[in-house]
């Protein structure tokens, strides 16, 4: 889809841009692999959020295979109950399709899921589909996400919230819009 915008006077076939992605996200495997690390404090944090019982989910618009390698080669893939890519939806963020998708996974309403995510389209798309979201401010400026009214927080590592906090906010919102 994304593709298709980028080069839509080129007329490209189906084949032709399943190839471009294809060599495009192999190469970025390559590059990226070996800087996979952990944001800090993520591995705390989502310690305390299985210890008080949270489902949680992977709602990526990149390629299954992009985020097995990044599940996979960080070991946090059993953390997560439903695993949902860009391949499982047709239209990618800020439609709200993939996060719904994830809610469903996990049986739950999508106004009790907190979204966290690093991208304003993100953000939006979990705006759309009803959902509270953190920024991560690791690839964009705090003023990136400004505009929206879902944010619960904004962080620039896991260090700097609990899950206990967001709980907290997450209440305080819900009875607000109440």
């Amino acid at each position: 889809e994304i593709l298709a915008r980028i080069l839509d006077d080129r007329h490209l076939t189906e084949r032709e841009m399943h190839d471009m992605v294809t060599k495009k996200d192999a190469r970025y495997r390559a590059l990226y692999r070996p800087h996979l690390a952990l944001i800090d404090g993520l591995q705390q944090f989502l310690d305390a959020a299985v210890g008080a019982g949270i489902r949680m989910a992977i709602a990526s618009g990149s390629t299954p295979e992009n985020v097995d390698m990044v599940l996979d080669g960080l070991n946090i893939r059993h953390y997560f109950k439903a695993i949902v890519s860009g391949a499982e939806v047709k239209k990618s963020k800020p439609d709200p399709a993939t996060f719904i998708m994830a809610a469903k996974k996990l049986a739950a309403d999508p106004t009790d899921c907190i979204v966290f995510e690093d991208m304003p389209q993100g953000v939006e798309a979990a705006r759309r589909g009803g959902m509270m979201a953190v920024a991560i401010l690791t690839t964009h400026p705090q003023e990136s996400f400004a505009p929206y009214s879902n944010l619960l927080n904004m962080i620039h590592d896991y260090r700097s919230t609990s899950v206990t906090e967001l709980i907290g906010l997450a209440q305080v919102q819900n009875a607000d819009r109440a």
